[in-house]
């Protein structure tokens, strides 16, 4: 596409200025990033670099690796009925201009065949310009667009200003070498905001845009947070938001492990009125356990506030069972008359009563047996059958109590009938 800003005009203009790749470049990367092949058979071995033919002194045993005698390349070998072998990497050459930091990624590719010299190629597919203070551009030439893959390169078509944010151009931005040249240039300002080689995961074009433009990425860097990082492309919104929290954690040399959780944290930690600028609070000492107590506890009031909202409807709805409850002498039934018994008795016997709200069940009628004032099961009545549903105990299971309580209610069903016509 057209340069559309003042910026990118003369990004391509440099574009245009910058030399190419010198021979030794070249050289370095046909050297160390594509294999050497020589075909292997019984009595022969053709090398696939000089193209010439030597006896096999090693027989039927198969080497990994065989010095060609000829040309004294170290050779992969390939025992196989292929008489050609094809490779292609990406490359990439780390390098300044004037003043930007230039990310060249090439595609070398190689091309052989039984008695023929190995034949190399490499073209130059994309280009990283970062700067201080501008955003990156991105330099690719064209791909064919109707195919499935997003980097079949067209060679005969020229760098261009390339929009990164669609899908496969995103793919191919965030596209990485297979090998980096070892003799690389930095801008001093890439030096000097603590740049050791390491990018943890991020691409290293938007590491280093990063680096030289955003000094809370800078501050992550140098004060140890790498686990925040990798992390920071999706969540540079949450780590800026929570900034004045996170530097409390930066003071006390708190590493955060995950900031989506510790996030989450911070938000519980503000339903609860908690001082987030407190390390007691914002640098608990295991995340996770706290993070979970402190969900427990909100649920518990979630939970609590669902009952109240809901108690109005349920004692309109079964408001003629009140007070009923009936007892053998050692166990004793009674109707849950308020929401929040249902969400009690769902927590203290590990089943779904109050999770799937069977306070709202209009047919149903909730009775909980109980031994000195301890839920033992709970027991679903039929109002339009005037028959037991269910009786269930701790984790949906029956007690030994189970079939005494039965008879219980069944021996009292006269009961409930009558506050039913009532």
């Amino acid at each position: 596409m057209k340069p559309q800003n003042a910026h990118q005009r003369r990004v391509v203009e440099l574009s245009q200025q910058l030399p190419p790749i010198t021979e030794e470049q070249k050289l370095w990367g046909y050297d160390k990033c594509l294999d050497k092949v020589i075909h292997y058979s019984k009595n022969s071995m053709s090398c696939m670099e000089c193209g010439e033919k030597s006896v096999n002194p090693y027989g039927l045993e198969i080497k990994p690796t065989v010095i060609c005698p000829k040309c004294g390349a170290k050779c992969k070998t390939k025992a196989t009925k292929e008489w050609t072998y094809k490779e292609a990497v990406y490359y990439g050459v780390i390098t300044t201009f004037n003043d930007f930091q230039v990310i060249r990624i090439f595609w070398l590719s190689k091309h052989c065949k039984i008695g023929y010299k190995a034949n190399y190629s490499c073209n130059e597919v994309m280009q990283h310009w970062v700067s201080v203070g501008n955003k990156f551009v991105f330099l690719s030439r064209g791909t064919n667009g109707m195919s499935m893959y997003y980097d079949l390169w067209n060679f005969s078509t020229l760098l261009q200003v390339s929009d990164y944010r669609g899908y496969k151009q995103n793919m191919r931005y965030a596209m990485q070498p297979y090998k980096w040249y070892p003799k690389k240039k930095f801008l001093p300002q890439v030096k000097r905001n603590g740049f050791k080689g390491n990018c943890y995961k991020l691409p290293l074009q938007l590491f280093l845009h990063y680096l030289i433009n955003d000094n809370v990425f800078e501050t992550l860097l140098k004060t140890g947070q790498t686990g925040l990082i990798g992390q920071y492309k999706e969540n540079a919104a949450k780590i800026k938001e929570s900034w004045p929290s996170l530097k409390i954690c930066l003071r006390n040399k708190y590493i955060i492990p995950d900031m989506n959780i510790w996030y989450d944290h911070l938000r519980l930690l503000r339903f609860f009125g908690k001082d987030l600028r407190n390390p007691h609070y914002v640098c608990p000492k295991s995340l996770l356990l706290e993070h979970n107590r402190l969900i427990e506890k909100k649920l518990s009031i979630d939970q609590r506030r669902k009952a109240i909202d809901a108690q109005k409807e349920y004692e309109k709805q079964k408001g003629k069972f009140f007070g009923l409850r009936f007892t053998d002498g050692k166990i004793e039934v009674k109707f849950l008359e308020t929401v929040e018994e249902f969400m009690i008795e769902g927590q203290e016997l590990h089943h779904c009563v109050f999770v799937n709200e069977y306070y709202k069940r209009s047919d149903s009628l909730i009775l909980s047996a109980r031994i000195g004032n301890k839920p033992v099961e709970t027991i679903e009545v039929s109002l339009s059958k005037l028959a037991i549903e269910q009786c269930r105990g701790l984790r949906n299971k029956a007690t030994k109590y189970h079939k005494r309580i039965l008879s219980l209610v069944e021996s009292n069903i006269n009961q409930i009938a009558q506050r039913l016509s009532a």
